[in-house]
């Protein structure tokens, strides 16, 4: 008998128990402040080929310059209240939307937690003992073992496996678009069944790296190998990298909530910008490619409050992309359609 792949179990997961420190005092931490997302945020994605995910240690540099981009797909998370399914996780403080229905997260001081899902209009999966994928704080050296137990919402189908996941490392980035310092890796194991009535059980084997930078509330690169199977039978393997394809998506410290910033194209090369600021400053605008390249640059001096600029860009080709403005060490991205 065959069985669908878990809703979401090979996606960003998070959590964890008890810490071993292997560094103590080693940088960076990443921890509940500093990571975890909120309802409203959203991060799109490039997926791409697998990639050897380099080595472990201090001071790493880990080069993915050469990724090239397969597709593109967005996570969009939201308050659990507005979710069919919300009464029964009351404990979630994130949702996200998946098929028809929506996998529920948890995160505290102590780390984040996978909950369960549930698919429309009424089969919930509940984990009793949450998949802990994320201890908080950790940084290099930090590792962690965790059971996971879930209810699949029939008798006598449930998921029982464990997590295994260390720090393993912490140093310098490499993306197509540019280079991050201060980064983290998380290696995680994870393995699980899925016992059936039947005699053919399922079988599945997560390897995971996560690269973590504080003040990104969410995975800049995921390197991932999931393999499936049922009894008996040769597994199935999926390989992969998903990383950001803004540089910029939720950091810390982003220019307020107040200030906007809108890319308009104009025809004839132009592209209009039209900003509303709660400080003014000296900015760099950066028109970048999906590639990541920065291919139109201009610096202006900007004042508080609403004003509209052109920037010239005829040499683009018709397609999407990212406008950032640095202003005050502080980032703003915005799309542009060049049609």
């Amino acid at each position: 008998m065959k069985h669908a792949y878990p809703v979401l179990l090979s996606a960003l997961l998070f959590a964890g128990t008890a810490a071993l420190p292997r560094q103590a005092g080693a940088q960076p931490t990443i921890d509940q402040g500093n990571f975890a997302p909120s309802p409203g945020e959203s991060f799109v994605l490039n997926a791409s080929a697998w990639m050897d995910p380099g080595p472990s240690g201090a001071n790493v540099t880990w080069n993915f310059s050469g990724l090239v981009i397969d597709s593109a797909f967005t996570y969009a998370y939201v308050d659990p209240a507005s979710t069919p399914m919300t009464d029964s996780f009351p404990t979630a403080t994130l949702a996200i939307a998946e098929g028809s229905g929506y996998a529920y997260r948890s995160f505290d001081a102590t780390g984040g937690y996978y909950l369960g899902y549930h698919i429309d209009p009424d089969w919930v999966v509940d984990y009793q003992d949450p998949e802990m994928t994320f201890q908080f704080p950790c940084t290099y050296g930090t590792q962690w073992v965790d059971d996971l137990f879930a209810d699949y919402g029939h008798p006598s189908w449930f998921y029982a496996g464990s997590i295994n996941a260390e720090a393993d490392g912490y140093g310098t980035l490499i993306l197509p678009y540019g280079t991050f310092t201060n980064v983290l890796r998380l290696h995680l194991t994870r393995s699980y069944t899925l016992e059936t009535p039947w005699p053919e059980d399922q079988f599945y084997e997560d390897d995971i790296y996560y690269y973590l930078r504080p003040g990104t509330h969410y995975p800049v690169v995921e390197v991932y190998s999931n393999s499936a199977g049922e009894e008996g039978s040769f597994p199935t393997v999926t390989t992969g990298v998903r990383w950001l394809s803004d540089p910029f998506a939720g950091i810390q410290g982003a220019v307020a909530s107040a200030n906007t910033l809108v890319a308009v194209a104009q025809g004839d090369g132009l592209v209009r910008l039209d900003l509303s600021l709660n400080a003014g400053g000296a900015a760099t605008i950066d028109v970048i490619d999906a590639a990541g390249r920065i291919v139109a640059q201009d610096r202006l001096g900007l004042g508080a409050g609403a004003s509209s600029h052109t920037l010239a860009v005829s040499a683009l080709r018709p397609g999407l992309y990212t406008v950032r403005m640095l202003l005050n060490d502080q980032q703003m991205t915005t799309r542009l359609v060049m049609p």
